[in-house]
């Protein structure tokens, strides 16, 4: 039997009270004025899996009518969000690790009052930063198709309650006058702003100053926060192209989505980049046609440089941001499973003919991130060998990382080689790749800091499908002299161990015909008619 709402806290929950109107719906949830509770004899006493109640009701922000249907239900799902409310003991779980609301937040309401918000501004940054990194990334796909999922849903539950807090310590007990509550709160939010902390923590704090201006609880619009994400996920998902693409794509921005959340220099006030560029003229032109592309805008960024561009200026930041891009690209699309290690050397190894070091050395980087074998990486290891024994005589496109570093001591003779190699590139086969151009001057860089080898990822699977296969064919479409279509090249030039294309390199590589079915799996059927094809 359900009880009336008469709520009861057991005593393995802290007691929360809190005022009134916490969701659209809950104004009788709130009738009962605060008191300070405190638990009864009968609380204290193991409960069961119906729980134990207390005397005096628990006031939560949220609608009673869910709290009843979960008591009706009775099923573990429905008992473990109870006991994450508060209102079930640990011994009513099976699972007896779910964390109650009240302990989901190390923080103290008092703690705002304590060096002008700084110490509090940390705390809680830090937390919403891990709260929202462990948000499933299908579930904030299901959330841009209109979908409310239970990982979403319980995600604010955790942000609600900590809105309901702070609320209650300024409002509910009355300690300081209404132009002291706002004051410390509005510290608290200058410094989560210059912190520039995750949208839902800003939020919260934001909507908690104002219910202590106006005297009254309110909930946070976390929906609309998350809009910087899945408003760029819904529009990608409405693009008129195949199902499989798309798929693709997503396996993709889930990796970008967990660098997002570990980058400590992510602007947050900026949508989510969902633009796969690298992957997208990948498959579309193959590495030959894309090296040449590539090399063709290198060489026009590239030519502008000048010896004081090494001590700083927007030329060389261009040429650094796209070699970070470029790096961060086929990190991705190594994690992600959609490129293999086969097809990234051949377009390496193009690079290489092509003296376009430069970017060369991009591609090596993201795939030593990606953390491969010795053996793996062997043949890349060769590349960078062979540039090398090309910077006394070859003209071409340099790194320019050390020719900076020298450059800001002093010395521009090295930055002096790099703009006169630059100067005498000539390669005939980019003459005609300046349709392609445009597409690259948007390759921006997917993380904002620097690649560091202590970047890994524990995805190391490398699949080259079927449909990979088909799109390179494709080449002949691309070519970039205007000629006679060029079958796809999988001769590997400079190194004799060269992996095979068509046999598997490694113990950690693994071949698949639709690795795009890891995400679609965790994709509600119902999801899938908004893709197309």
């Amino acid at each position: 039997m359900v009880p009336e709402l008469s709520l009861k806290p057991n005593a393995d929950a802290r007691s929360t009270d809190g005022p009134n109107q916490g969701l659209a719906h809950s104004a009788s949830f709130w009738s009962t004025a605060s008191t300070e509770i405190g638990c009864s004899a009968a609380s204290i006493r193991e409960d069961r899996c119906d729980g134990a109640w207390a005397i005096q009701p628990v006031h939560f922000p949220w609608r009673d009518e869910e709290v009843r249907e979960m008591f009706q239900k009775h099923d573990n799902q429905s008992i473990a969000r109870l006991h994450r409310l508060g209102f079930l003991g640990k011994t009513s779980l099976a699972q007896g690790d779910l964390t109650p609301l009240s302990e989901c937040w190390v923080f103290a309401p008092e703690d705002i009052l304590n060096n002008e918000g700084a110490s509090a501004a940390r705390a809680l940054s830090g937390q919403s930063l891990k709260k929202f990194a462990c948000v499933p990334f299908e579930a904030l796909i299901q959330q841009s198709l209109g979908l409310y999922s239970p990982e979403i849903k319980a995600s604010f539950w955790e942000y609600e309650w900590l809105n309901a807090e702070i609320c209650r310590y300024f409002i509910e007990r009355r300690r300081y006058a209404k132009r002291r509550c706002a004051k410390p709160l509005a510290n608290l939010k200058k410094r989560l702003e210059e912190m520039d902390a995750d949208p839902l923590i800003c939020t919260v704090v934001q909507n908690a100053y104002e219910s202590v201006l106006e005297k009254k609880i309110k909930s946070p619009d976390l929906v609309s926060t998350l809009r910087f994400i899945t408003e760029p996920l819904k529009e990608l998902l409405q693009k008129p192209k195949p199902a499989r693409v798309i798929l693709q794509q997503l396996e993709l921005l889930k990796r970008r989505f967990a660098a997002y959340c570990a980058n400590p220099h992510t602007k947050w006030n900026a949508p989510f980049d969902t633009r796969t560029t690298f992957f997208d003229e990948f498959q579309l032109r193959g590495p030959l046609a894309l090296a040449k592309a590539l090399s063709q805008t290198d060489y026009s960024v590239c030519r502008k440089l000048e010896s004081f561009s090494f001590t700083g200026g927007q030329d060389l930041k261009t040429i650094k941001d796209r070699w970070y891009g470029l790096c961060s690209s086929v990190k991705e699309c190594l994690d992600g499973g959609v490129l293999g290690t086969s097809e990234l050397f051949q377009f390496a190894q193009e690079l290489c003919r092509l003296h376009n070091f430069l970017s060369m050395t991009a591609v090596n980087k993201g795939v030593e991130l990606n953390a491969p074998s010795a053996g793996t990486m062997q043949p890349f290891h060769d590349l960078i060998n062979l540039a090398h024994a090309f910077n006394d005589s070859t003209p071409g496109l340099y790194a320019v990382f050390e020719a900076e570093k020298q450059a800001k001591m002093g010395d521009f003779r090295l930055a002096n080689k790099v703009i006169s190699m630059c100067a005498s590139y000539r390669a005939e086969i980019l003459t005609s790749a300046e349709a392609w151009g445009q597409s690259f001057e948007q390759l921006e860089p997917v993380d904002a800091i620097v690649p560091s080898s202590s970047e890994e990822d524990s995805n190391r699977s490398h699949s080259n499908r079927s449909h990979s296969k088909i799109a390179l064919h494709a080449t002949s479409q691309c070519d970039v002299e205007g000629s006679n279509p060029q079958p796809r090249d999988d001769k590997m030039r400079y190194h004799p161990s060269a992996p095979d294309m068509n046999t598997q390199e490694n113990e950690h590589q693994h071949w698949s015909p639709n690795p795009s079915l890891k995400l679609l799996r965790d994709i509600p059927f119902s999801c899938l008619s908004c893709l197309g094809g």
